[in-house]
């Protein structure tokens, strides 16, 4: 360096512009500062001074000095600015487009737009980085929007400028709505800007932005000159929207028709959407690609690698991964540490914690923290122990003053459902440091616990503060609603979906679509899902389970036809194993055997009979139409296919004893206790197959079993099964004395609700019981004291015997009596 001042002190200006210019070209910026200044102090005759040409330089270099030196910054570049007034003319373009970009970089658009006003000639330069400007300034949407606005004066303008290359990519990237894009699109075909790749590229990721797959793939498909970067800009819009198959077959194509590769990030992105959709053979398919293209090494890959086949529960994999990359960053230890945290390997996850840190020298950082907490909070038990441990370690380490890290430790709570540790952290928190995520992990862990007026207090809390509820926030609460039930309250977080603009995001509208379909409103959830531009397998499941479980069955049946026979659909929404399940109860709720045999038939063509979850629900469906012989064929032959559960023996218990073959089912009863315990739920499938087989005593001993061979306690529901079945052999006194000593002992205290009771008075109206009537009445009154719906079972049982005078008696009781109305779906 001292030689080149020696050499330059003679030297023109010119000498010294090309001097700073190449430190500026290589991102030597410290370095043309310091040139600057030696410059200005060997400045002995006019012929040395700074120009028009030094000044680019010299605010290029102020503009990328550290954002942690803003003040410092922004005091030297208008300190410089001064000597632009002393030594040339603020109106050279280059210099006043240099301006207008230090001052953007420091966030000082006014500043900016002095310099742009006091321009004589604009020409595409200065209004492009005008342009720049506003899309760089860190405003946010307001920043998008003055862009914008921008470009749209330039359009106006009198100096018949017109956009080039460089203004169409600086301004499409800020399109806030939908609308903008199409906007900009139409003059880049007027402009014939269209067909320059890189504008083509621009445009495409921008309708991928907002979900606009079709336009997105007709433009793309338009293009006359396809780059790299317009294929990869494709190939990742597709897997980012979740449309997995049409990505990998793009890949296919660009791979088999050009000279263009993958690069890292396109690898990357499909690894992620692999993962995301679980699809492992294309993850598979990328991995043999990484190893054949040179990829192995590159520590971003590897660490997505490592992410998805841990994803999968292919740990070995991820571990193999892991050990064959020579130079391991720390966010490759941050995800082999999430990973082994989230299957609740405790003690793997701390020696390589130890070997991170002592045998690789890496200190740990809050993504580390973050990692191992988001890691136990998938899992219970030990993944807990460790998931507090990590609490200490965070005030320890002084991680505590990090908000991120504060919600990944809600978050963690929120999951483990520790309520109160998490209510108190939140508490804690001042409330200028609590942002969006924090009020969205106390809220979810809310909506996840059943705890839905405490949701619905803490969003209204939320939207009194200065925090916007996001996509996330509003999921949350329409699961809360949709959990209770609450349609009023689901209505208002609609409305504020649409006043905020989040009625088209994908996350937010599926959940209000489940909550209509769980509310009884299933038109409006149908209206949803007709207008939803782009329907995925999650919307399409949320629609057919609504449409089942408010007993439209035909309608969903119709729905799940006509999306299979619909080729006109370009997203990806091909049934999973949740859409065929639905499906197949459906067919089980109308007893439709032929479809529920369709069914079965497209579930072994496609691959999904290994699939647990499906092999159940074609049990329960063929023993419910009436093949109960199918249904025994697939249940014998699910241990080649399937694993057989406790659910498995249970659909096939209770189809034996839909069909009356209760010897068979209490012979599977007996089987089944040699590979798994049964639950409440087996047991009641087995008392009512004894009831509608007519064997009381084998009903009598399967209820007595219960708690005496596997510690379980009858519900309302076991209790009301026994008391038909007895009532049924004329043995209801002996119903009234076991349900009377049950309730006499602690355990089952609690259990057993007025409605048993009315069972039992049902049955003696029947039979003419009136003395066990009127004892069972004054057990139910006792429980439920204020049901007169219980006096008006006791007046129908004198009313049965003749005896009027007590059955008006008691009516007379009852109009003094509460009531209990009934309610529908539509009273909300």
């Amino acid at each position: 360096m001292h030689q080149q001042r020696i050499g330059f002190s003679s030297s023109t200006s010119g000498w010294w512009n090309r001097l700073l210019q190449y430190h500026s070209a290589i991102g030597s910026h410290q370095q043309v500062l310091q040139l600057y200044a030696e410059m200005m102090r060997s400045r002995t005759s006019p012929s040395l001074a700074p120009n028009a040409s030094t000044f680019p330089s010299i605010f290029r270099a102020c503009a990328y000095l550290p954002s942690s030196s803003l003040p410092l910054r922004l005091q030297l570049g208008r300190a410089i600015h001064a000597h632009v007034f002393r030594f040339t003319a603020q109106s050279d373009m280059y210099v006043g487009s240099s301006l207008i970009h230090f001052y953007a970089s420091c966030c000082k658009m006014k500043g900016a737009h002095r310099v742009f006003d006091t321009m004589p000639h604009r020409n595409i330069v200065l209004w492009t980085a005008l342009i720049q400007g506003h899309a760089q300034s860190g405003e946010g949407r307001r920043s998008n929007n003055n862009a914008i606005d921008m470009f749209n004066r330039m359009m106006r303008s009198e100096d018949g400028i017109r956009p080039n290359t460089v203004s169409m990519l600086s301004v499409l990237p800020t399109c806030g709505r939908l609308m903008e894009c199409e906007s900009l699109h139409a003059f880049a075909i007027r402009s014939g800007l269209d067909s320059d790749s890189m504008v083509g590229a621009s445009l495409t990721n921008t309708y991928l932005k907002y979900s606009s797959i079709v336009q997105a793939l007709r433009f793309f498909h338009s293009l006359p000159d396809k780059n790299q970067a317009s294929w990869l800009v494709m190939i990742c819009g597709l897997a980012q929207c979740g449309l997995l198959s049409d990505a990998f077959s793009l890949v296919t194509t660009m791979l088999g028709s050009t000279n263009w590769d993958l690069d890292s990030t396109a690898i990357v992105t499909l690894l992620s959407a692999s993962k995301d959709k679980g699809a492992l053979e294309h993850g598979r398919w990328v991995h043999k690609y990484v190893i054949k293209a040179g990829f192995a090494q590159d520590v971003f890959v590897g660490t997505s690698l490592v992410d998805m086949y841990a994803k999968f529960g292919f740990l070995g994999f991820a571990r193999h991964v892991f050990d064959h990359i020579r130079e391991k960053s720390l966010v490759l230890w941050n995800a082999i540490l999430y990973s082994y945290a989230r299957e609740g390997l405790t003690y793997e996850v701390l020696k390589l914690f130890k070997d991170m840190r002592f045998r690789e020298g890496l200190a740990p950082d809050s993504i580390t923290v973050r990692s191992l907490l988001l890691g136990s909070s998938c899992r219970r038990g030990a993944a807990i122990w460790l998931g507090e441990s990590i609490h200490g370690f965070i005030f320890k380490g002084g991680f505590h003053s990090e908000v991120a890290t504060v919600n990944c430790l809600l978050d963690f709570y929120a999951k483990a459902e520790r309520l109160r540790a998490m209510e108190a952290l939140f508490a804690a928190m001042d409330e200028r440091e609590r942002d969006a995520v924090s009020w969205n992990c106390v809220i979810h862990g809310y909506a996840q616990s059943g705890r839905g007026e405490k949701v619905l207090k803490l969003f209204s809390t939320m939207c009194s503060t200065a925090i916007d509820p996001d996509h996330f926030t509003l999921s949350s609460v329409l699961h809360a609603c949709a959990a209770m039930g609450d349609l009023l309250h689901g209505q208002c977080v609609h409305t504020h979906m649409i006043a905020r603009g989040y009625i088209y995001n994908a996350i937010t509208r599926t959940s209000l679509l489940n909550m209509y379909a769980k509310c009884g409103a299933i038109s409006s959830a149908y209206q949803l899902f007709y207008e939803m531009h782009v329907r995925d397998t999650i919307s399409l499941n949320a629609i057919i389970s609504g449409f089942y479980q408010n007993g439209f069955a035909t309608e969903a049946l119709s729905l799940f036809h006509n999306h299979l026979t619909n080729s006109s659909l370009i997203v990806d929404a091909m049934p999973d194993y949740v859409t065929l399940a639905l499906a197949i109860s459906a067919c089980a709720q109308l007893g439709s055997l032929r479809v529920g045999m369709c069914l079965h038939s497209y579930i072994l063509r496609n691959g999904f009979e290994g699939n647990i979850t499906l092999g159940n629900a074609i049990i329960s469906m063929y023993a419910k139409c009436g093949a109960i012989e199918h249904a025994e064929r697939v249940f014998k032959r699910s241990m080649a296919t399937f694993e057989r559960d406790l659910t498995s023996w249970t659909a096939m218990i209770a189809g034996y004893g839909m069909h009356g073959r209760v010897q068979e089912a209490l012979s599977l009863f007996r089987e089944m206790q040699a590979e798994v315990r049964p639950n409440a739920v087996t047991y009641l499938e087995l008392i009512c197959a004894c009831s509608h087989g007519g064997l009381v005593d084998e009903g009598l001993a399967c209820f007595r079993s219960m708690r005496r061979e596997h510690g379980l306690l009858p519900g309302a529901e076991h209790y009301a099964c026994l008391v038909d079945m007895l009532g049924r052999a004329g043995r209801m006194w002996e119903a009234y004395e076991l349900i009377r000593d049950d309730l006499s002992s602690s355990s089952s205290r609690g259990k057993v609700d007025g409605a048993v009771w009315g069972a039992l008075m049902g049955a003696c109206r029947i039979y003419g019981e009136v003395a066990l009537g009127e004892a069972a009445a004054a057990e139910a009154m006792r429980l439920e004291p204020g049901n007169g719906g219980y006096g008006v079972l006791l007046s129908n049982i004198y009313s049965g015997v003749g005896r009027w005078e007590e059955a008006a008696e008691i009516r007379g009781r009852v109009g003094f009596m509460e009531r209990r109305p009934g309610w529908s779906c539509i009273q909300g």
